[in-house]
């Protein structure tokens, strides 16, 4: 027999009691791991969290993907700061990791940001009335020409971040006739 002691942290964003009330969730699982609750407000609560999770991420990406030191811009930080975050630290560590992916490696700027994009135009000039195939083609090509500068066009490098296979990068490097 292996003896061992662990704690385990549990976190959802639903409200056992009624899911217990429910039928839902059992009743003996939630005293089992109901033995000291915390309850994390929403980051749109704890603002003074924000910046810190911000560079955070930030350092993250920038340390995975062995580039330089990037930082934001005042405009992208106070896009950032203003925002509700709907998503929690999730949505923002996702919006930073794609800022740095979309950047130029130097400076974050707040066209980058996810967040925001309310109206009719969208960053890279995918505009409402356009074909989805030609939105997405247009999308592709910038966000492959994108990560390819911001991986000074290591091709192995830039296919990791976008999560496909090199050769596939390479046919779309062809298809939309990207000069690296």
């Amino acid at each position: 027999m292996i003896r061992s002691d662990l704690r385990l942290i549990a976190a959802t964003n639903q409200n056992l009691d009624k899911m217990i009330g429910g039928g839902r969730f059992r009743k003996d699982l939630f005293y089992r791991l109901n033995v000291i609750q915390l309850k994390v407000p929403p980051l749109r609560d704890r603002r003074e969290d924000i910046r810190v999770l911000a560079d955070y991420f930030l350092n993250k990406f920038n340390a995975e993907r062995g580039l330089r030191k990037t930082e934001f811009s005042a405009e992208a930080m106070k896009a950032i700061l203003s925002y509700d975050w709907p998503g929690n630290v999730r949505e923002l560590e996702n919006a930073i990791e794609r800022a740095v992916v979309m950047g130029d490696g130097v400076k974050i700027m707040s066209t980058y940001l996810p967040i925001g994009k309310t109206d009719a135009t969208f960053q890279g000039g995918i505009e409402v009335g356009m074909t989805l195939k030609d939105a997405q083609d247009l999308f592709k090509k910038e966000f492959l020409k994108k990560t390819l500068a911001y991986t000074h066009g290591n091709r192995k490098k830039a296919a990791e971040i976008m999560g496909i296979q090199r050769t596939y990068l390479s046919r779309l490097i062809t298809k939309f006739n990207i000069n690296e």
